[in-house]
């Protein structure tokens, strides 16, 4: 609301003042005699008791906006420079606004200079304050000179404005955002994107949130979404939206920020690359077949044939028994195999490992490996091999006769005995044998380990003999009839799987009369 008194209005609550009373009349009075003139009432003091004062508008300063006094000498001399006062006070707790002091002077009174500057249209002085604080005061001087004798006369009166203003704070809050993902991950490792959300305007920036979409082929954890709250204006706070990635490649994020009032921002991309190791595992066997006693070599080559370092690279051989008898590169034999801490391979690297089984003395058959590697974050081949350990045959035919010599007509007996002496098992050991003075001696029993032989004129064949392990001796017996006198012989001979050309025993005995 706005009031304005202005100097009409409030002429009759003017301060008149007079060097030497109050008049208001232009006219000089008569030189004599002078006239009696009666003295208006002053005005009521109410500030410093050498001031003159009123309270505009009301008259009382309780009530009033503007407290006005004025300080003006009683007498002066003609000729003689002199200044008199205003006081200007705002009695309220609110701004004023267009503040007017107007004084009339009487035109005995030649001005010559005020404080501030006035505008100064003959008799009328204005004083232009403008705005004035709560109880803010102001100091007006009007300096100058009586022009001749008499009275001087001043009649002042205030205006103003009274203005209720009031402020709004326009403000325009702004959202940035940035993001960051690390340059490389295994599969096997979470992939987490952090970034910073900041206010750069003025004002708060209310219900932030920042999203963070999953690329084709990250699974986000815990969402994408994160909400950040209130931001004010300057603040900045920070986010973390984690991944698990489901294959190798590479993958690239954005986040955006949206607040109330349609507030948003996006931050450029971020991008990660998602390697893995992919091991792959050689083992080479001996080739062919190991005579028995003898050691056993074997190479092992783990190669990454992926795109990622294969860390904490282990290999794991089992030996089926086997002692290990040596181990290159740092391999820890135990029970029942050797394990290598190979470290770490990288992208297209291989690590090779060889090793030494001893079978032992008198082992024959399969010594079959089991490798395995592994590494952190990768596939885990395995792979096996074979080797043969075989033993040396050999075989061995004696036999003896007994009685000899025979009287006709009395019997005796080829005692034969088949023996393995060598290192490999015998199998479907044969025995066969032949009268060869078939005309002085005849059959008359066999026995062998599988079973009696079957004779057929001179001949004799018995079953075979399944195996004939190493040490192994089989015993066959052939019973005869001397039937004539003189040096008869009986021939054996024995084969095998393993000894194809036969071993030949002949006995020779004596028959007599």
């Amino acid at each position: 609301m706005m009031n304005r008194f202005s100097a009409r209005m409030l002429g009759m609550l003017a301060v008149c003042g007079l060097l030497a009373g109050c008049n208001l009349n232009k006219e000089e009075p008569a030189p004599a005699p002078a006239p009696v003139v009666t003295k208006p009432a002053p005005a009521p003091v109410m500030g410093d008791p050498n001031w003159e004062s009123m309270a505009f508008p009301t008259g009382d300063r309780a009530t009033s906006t503007i407290l006005l006094e004025r300080q003006m000498p009683r007498e002066v001399v003609v000729g003689q420079d002199f200044c008199y006062k205003f006081r200007v006070t705002n009695l309220t707790n609110i701004a004023l606004s267009s503040v007017v002091l107007r004084d009339e002077i009487s035109p005995n009174f030649s001005i010559s200079k005020t404080n501030p500057q006035a505008q100064v249209s003959g008799s009328n002085i204005t004083f232009n304050l403008g705005a004035m604080a709560p109880r803010e005061q102001r100091i007006i001087e009007i300096c100058g000179k009586a022009t001749g004798p008499g009275r001087i006369s001043s009649c002042a009166v205030v205006d103003w404005n009274s203005t209720l203003c009031a402020e709004t704070n326009v403000v325009q809050p702004a959202l940035k955002v940035d993001i960051a993902m690390p340059p490389e991950r295994s599969k096997c490792d979470e992939i987490c994107a952090t970034g910073t959300v900041t206010n750069t305007g003025t004002g708060v920036a209310s219900n932030v949130v920042v999203n963070v979409p999953a690329p084709a082929g990250l699974v986000a954890v815990g969402g994408t979404s994160r909400d950040v709250g209130t931001l004010a204006a300057g603040q900045s706070k920070q986010f973390t939206v984690c991944f698990k990635p489901e294959r190798t490649g590479t993958f690239a994020a954005q986040a955006t920020a949206n607040a109330a009032g349609g507030l948003s921002a996006s931050s450029g991309t971020a991008q990660t690359v998602v390697k893995q190791a992919n091991l792959d595992l050689a083992i080479m066997c001996p080739q062919g077949s190991t005579f028995i006693g003898r050691t056993l070599s074997y190479e092992a080559v783990v190669t990454n044939k992926g795109d990622g370092a294969a860390n904490n690279t282990m290999l794991m051989v089992t030996t089926g028994g086997a002692s290990v008898a040596s181990a290159s590169d740092g391999g820890s034999a135990g029970a029942g195999g050797v394990n290598w801490n190979l470290g770490t391979i990288a992208p297209g690297q291989s690590r090779k490992v060889s090793f030494v089984l001893n079978p032992g003395a008198a082992f024959t058959g399969s010594v079959r490996v089991d490798a395995k590697a592994t590494a952190v974050c990768a596939n885990e081949p395995a792979v096996n091999c074979t080797a043969q350990i075989i033993g040396i045959p050999a075989q061995l035919l004696d036999g003896v006769d007994s009685p000899d010599p025979v009287l006709v007509g009395n019997t005796t007996t080829y005692t034969l005995r088949v023996t393995n002496q060598g290192t490999q098992p015998l199998t479907n050991v044969k025995l066969a044998g032949k009268l060869i003075n078939a005309d002085k001696m005849q059959y008359v029993s066999t026995t062998g380990p599988a079973g009696n032989g079957q004779t057929s004129g001179a001949d004799v064949t018995f079953p075979a003999f399944p195996t004939l392990a190493p040490g192994q001796t089989v015993t066959y017996t052939v019973v005869v009839k001397a039937t004539g006198e003189g040096q008869v012989s009986f021939e054996a001979q024995t084969s095998s799987d393993q000894i194809t050309v036969p071993l030949i025993k002949r006995e020779t005995t004596n028959f007599f009369k």
